[in-house]
C-alpha cells in the first residue's frame, strides 16, 4: 500500500502529518517507510556520552541504541568517555563502542575528548552530544538520522529536554542567549529556552512545536550538528560545567553560519534542574557567562556592572548568602582571566569555593507551609519602596527592631516575588516545582560583607576587566584546539575497545 502527501507550498503554515491505519480483519503489520523524491545523503552519526558516575543511566542509553534494528546502518559509533572511571571495558562488546576513561574535567572536557576521538579516527560525519542522566528514546536518534539525510544546508539540532519527574511537560527545545522572560532587553547573565513549559498531553501544545524559532545554541542533552563543524571550529572551552553548550552553540551561529534547530519528535528525558540547585553551579553559570559576553556579545563594563547588580539584589533579599558568594565568587575569578581556568584544577577550585560557602547557609531553618496562597500574592511595588530597598540593601543595612517580626512568603520562580521580601526578619519559600520549602533569617553583617566585597570588585574591575576580556578573546581559539584538550585531560592514555 502506498500513499502519496500532496505538495505543500513554501509560504505553507506548518503542518503534522500523519496516518491511521484501521485492520479490517485478523492480520500482521511488519513495518512501513516514508520516501521521497529527494535522494538520500549518506549519514554515519558518532553518540558522544559523557558520564560521570550515574552507570545505571549510562548503560540504558547505551543498550536502547545499540539494540534498535533500524540503527545497524546509521549509528556508526558510541563513545562513552567515563570522567568517573567506574566503567570496565568487558561490559561494552558492540564493536560500535568506544570506552575511554579521562580525567574529570566535567562536561566540557568530556565532550571535547569524545569529539577528539570522533575526528582523530573518522568515527562518523555527524556527532550527537549527549548528557547520562537522560532516558532516550532510539526513535529520536532514528529521526536525526533521517533529518541530516535529506539536508543539505548547515544545521544543528536541538533536541527537546521533557522532565523525566513529569514525562508531559516540555522544559526546552533550544535557547536564546541574553534574554529572560521575566526582564526586557538583553541581560549578558540570562538565558530564555524555546518552548519552556508546554503540556504535552494537549494538541495546541503540539502545534506550537512546529514554529520555526531559531534558537542561538542547544544543550548538551542533545544536540547533533555534522563533525566538520568541530574540526573547522573547534572543541569545547574548558568551562567545566554549565555554559559550554551555549559558547559552542554561539560559535556555530555566529561565526560558521550555522542554523540551530529545534526538531520536533526529536528530545529525551531529563532529570529536571529544579531537583538539582546548587550554589555552584549558580557560580560557574555566572563565571562562564561573563567569559561567553566577552566573547561573543561584548557589553560595556557598566552594562555587566548593572546585570550582576541586579541578580546581587534579587539573591541577598532572599537572604540566600550562599547564592550572593558564588556570584561575587564568578566575577572577581573571571578578572583573573583564563590563566585560572587551566592553571587551577577545577575539583580544587570547586572544594575551595564550597569550603568557603558552608557557613552561609546556616541561616536556612526547616519549615513546613500549611497554605499556598500568601505565597501566589504579587510583590507590592512602587518607586519609593524600590528607592529604599535599594538603599538599605534590602533592609541589611537597618537596625532589626525596625524590621517586622511577621515573615514574608515567597514562591520561588515566581516573577519578581523576591522583592516581596522587604523590612522582614524572616522570610518563607515554597518550590512548587522543586516540591520543597524552607525558612531563612536576615543575616545583616553578613549581607553588608558581601555588598562591601562586590562593590571592591567592582572598583577592582574598571582597571582590570578590559584586560580579562581582551585575554579571552586571543586564547580562546588555543584553549579549543584539540591540542589543549590533549594535554589537559591527558589523552595520550590508550583507549580501551
Amino acid at each position: 500500500m502506498t500513499s502519496t502527501i500532496p505538495p505543500v507550498a513554501q509560504d505553507a503554515p506548518p503542518k503534522r502529518f500523519f496516518f491511521r491505519l484501521r485492520a479490517l480483519s485478523a492480520g500482521t503489520f511488519f513495518g512501513g517507510d516514508v520516501a521521497t523524491e529527494h535522494k538520500p545523503l549518506p549519514v554515519r552519526l558518532a553518540v558522544v556520552l559523557c558520564t560521570f558516575r550515574r552507570e545505571e543511566y549510562l548503560r540504558a542509553i547505551v543498550t536502547g541504541l545499540l539494540a534498535d534494528p533500524d540503527l545497524t546502518e546509521g549509528l556508526s559509533a558510541v563513545v562513552v568517555v567515563d570522567n568517573g572511571r567506574t566503567l570496565e571495558a568487558g561490559e561494552f562488546t558492540d564493536p560500535r563502542v568506544t570506552l575511554i576513561p579521562n580525567r574529570n574535567c566535567g562536561g566540557a572536557g568530556g565532550f571535547s575528548r569524545g569529539m577528539a576521538e570522533v575526528l582523530r579516527r573518522d568515527l562518523g560525519s555527524h556527532i550527537l552530544l549527549m548528557d547520562d542522566d537522560i532516558a532516550c528514546d532510539s526513535e529520536a536518534v532514528l529521526r536525526t538520522i533521517a533529518f541530516y539525510r535529506h539536508v543539505e544546508q548547515p544545521v544543528a539540532v536541538a533536541g527537546a529536554m521533557l522532565d523525566m519527574q513529569k514525562p508531559h511537560l516540555h522544559f526546552e527545545a533550544g535557547a536564546l542567549y541574553g534574554r529572560a522572560a521575566d526582564s526586557p532587553g538583553e541581560n549578558p547573565l540570562k538565558i530564555y529556552g524555546l518552548g519552556r513549559g508546554l503540556n504535552l498531553e494537549h494538541e495546541e501544545a503540539l502545534n506550537a512545536l512546529l514554529l520555526e524559532e531559531r534558537a542561538d545554541y542547544g544543550a548538551f542533552w542533545y544536540f547533533a550538528f555534522p563533525a566538520r563543524y568541530a574540526a573547522q571550529g573547534g572543541l569545547l572551552l574548558p568551562f567545566f560545567v554549565i555554559g559550554d553548550d551555549i559558547e559552542f552553540g554561539l560559535r556555530l551561529t555566529r561565526r560558521l553560519g550555522v542554523e540551530v534547530a529545534p526538531l520536533p519528535g526529536v528530545g529525551v528525558w531529563h532529570q529536571p534542574f529544579y531537583s538539582k540547585i546548587s550554589p555552584i553551579k549558580r557560580y560557574f553559570f555566572v563565571r562562564n557567562l561573563l567569559v561567553i559576553d566577552a566573547l561573543y556579545n561584548r557589553s560595556s563594563y557598566w552594562r555587566i556592572v548593572r546585570a550582576l547588580a541586579a541578580d546581587f539584589e534579587s539573591d541577598l533579599c532572599k537572604f540566600n548568602y550562599g547564592m550572593v558568594l558564588m556570584l561575587v565568587r564568578a566575577f572577581e575569578d573571571f578578572l583573573q582571566g583564563p590563566a585560572l581556568f587551566t592553571a587551577v584544577d577545577p575539583l580544587f577550585l570547586m572544594a575551595g569555593i564550597t569550603d568557603e560557602a558552608k557557613d552561609l547557609d546556616a541561616n536556612v531553618l526547616p519549615f513546613l507551609p500549611q497554605e499556598t496562597w500568601g505565597f501566589e500574592q504579587p510583590p507590592r511595588e512602587s518607586w519609593l519602596r524600590t528607592v529604599v530597598r535599594r538603599l538599605t540593601l534590602g533592609g541589611h543595612l537597618l537596625p532589626r527592631r525596625l524590621l517586622r517580626g511577621a515573615p514574608m512568603q515567597v514562591l520561588l520562580g515566581g516573577v519578581g516575588q523576591w522583592r516581596k521580601n522587604f523590612l522582614c526578619r524572616t522570610a518563607l519559600f515554597l518550590h512548587r516545582e522543586g516540591g520543597f520549602a524552607n525558612a531563612r533569617d536576615i543575616a545583616p553583617a553578613r549581607g553588608r560583607r558581601l555588598a562591601w566585597r562586590l562593590l571592591r570588585a567592582f572598583w577592582q574591575g574598571r582597571r582590570e576587566w578590559a584586560a580579562a576580556r581582551d585575554a579571552w578573546r586571543r586564547q580562546a581559539p588555543e584553549l579549543s584546539g584539540s591540542a589543549f584538550w590533549a594535554t589537559y585531560c591527558g589523552s595520550s592514555q590508550e583507549n580501551k575497545k
